[in-house]
Parts: structure tokens; sequence; C-alpha cells
């Protein structure tokens, strides 16, 4: 009923709660189909009133992920922090706590978070995939492509994502390395499918330009 008719969900429960406003499960049901549905600025007035009518440990699960995918950090941080204390061991806390860490540009307390992420689940691509983002933002472009390599070596059945993929050619643009950045912008233009526009006109650009600066120096153009 929720997962295949949410609006029709959705209009039971407002209309239940219309008679019975401090029911708090009603709530946090609704909270849940918003955010299934990416509608976080609805799903965030649920889960807090439900909260606050009867708390739960689930609340602070529910507003935290709320809140980080909503990529406002000083309202996710605190229920994270609660959640880190609580379960030091969980992967997905500590995921969400370097990430929002990086949105507030708290860089090295963000490293120091995703490598025990890492720690956790060492197969699993996100946390080095935001751990490069925290390398990147601090130019340090070396680690960048370090911990990118690192992650296409250790976690299983890597995908690589137009984002991961970019910030490698883009690193190592910065690093000189010009047969890598290219054979990488390339990649990234071949699975971007046109969702990234401006990221994809810069790697257009940069392709072009690496084609003729290898040129000049009378180098292999990588293909």
């Amino acid at each position: 009923f929720r997962s295949n008719q949410p609006d029709r969900a959705i209009a039971v429960y407002r209309a239940y709660l219309a008679e019975n406003p401090n029911f708090a499960p009603a709530h946090r049901h609704m909270g849940q189909i918003f955010f299934e549905q990416g509608k976080m600025d609805l799903a965030a007035p649920e889960f807090e009133e439900a909260a606050k009518l009867a708390p739960s440990e689930e609340d602070d699960w529910n507003l935290a992920r709320t809140y980080s995918a909503a990529k406002t950090p000083d309202l996710a941080l605190p229920r994270l922090i609660r959640l880190r204390q609580k379960y030091p061991k969980d992967y997905e806390v500590q995921l969400l706590v370097g990430e929002m860490l990086n949105l507030k540009r708290e860089y090295k307390t963000a490293e120091g978070v995703l490598l025990q992420a890492i720690n956790l689940q060492p197969t699993t691509p996100d946390a080095y995939v935001e751990l490069a983002n925290a390398m990147y933002l601090q130019q340090d472009y070396g680690r960048t492509v370090a911990v990118l390599d690192k992650m296409r070596q250790t976690a299983e059945n890597v995908k690589e994502t137009p984002w991961s993929t970019f910030l490698q050619a883009i690193s190592l643009d910065k690093l000189g390395a010009r047969e890598g950045a290219l054979v990488s912008y390339r990649k990234f233009l071949a699975i971007a499918n046109g969702k990234y526009a401006d990221h994809e006109f810069q790697a257009r650009q940069r392709v072009k330009a690496l084609t003729l600066e290898l040129e000049k120096a009378g180098k292999k153009v990588p293909q």
C-alpha cells in the first residue's frame, strides 16, 4: 500500500491525523513515504513531530538520514554524533558524518571519520570517494588519486561513477600527468550521459588541450 500507492497512503494518514493529530506512528510513516519520494522538506517535519510526540530511537536515524540527504549538516550532525557514540562500528553513520563534515569544510576531521568507515567496510566504495573529495578540496591531489586507486584495488564490484572518474581526471591533470588525465576525462565523458553539463564541458576542453600538448611534445596520445 505504501510502496505502490504512496499518494493514497499519504491521504489516508492525513485524514487519520486530522482526527488523531498526536499519533506519532502516523507521522513517522508519512515521513518515511516522503523520504522514499526524495521529498526531504516534507519528510523532516513529520519525523520531527513524531520525535516530539513520542520519542523513539529511530527518530535520530530518520532525522539524521533526512537532513543528510537534504545536505543540511548543522541539522544532521547533532543526531549523527549521538548515533556515532552509540554505534561506533556502524558504517552508514561514519560515512554520513564524513559527508556532513566535508560540507562544513572540516576536511581534516572528515578524513579521520572516513578512514574509520573504510576500516569498517573496506570493500565498499562510497567512503573512499568521500575521502577523495576531502583530499581534493584540500588541494592534495596526490592523495586524492591514491585513495581512488586503493578503492579500485580493494572495493568489490566497483562501478565507476561519473564523479569518481572526473575526480581522478582533474587530480591527475593538476599533477601534470597528462596521459592519465586524458584517459580519465574520456572515460568520464563516456559515462556521464549528459547529466553533468558543466563538468562535461570542462572535460571536453581539457581533452582538446591535453591532446594538443601531447602532440606538440611528440608523445603518443592515448586512445
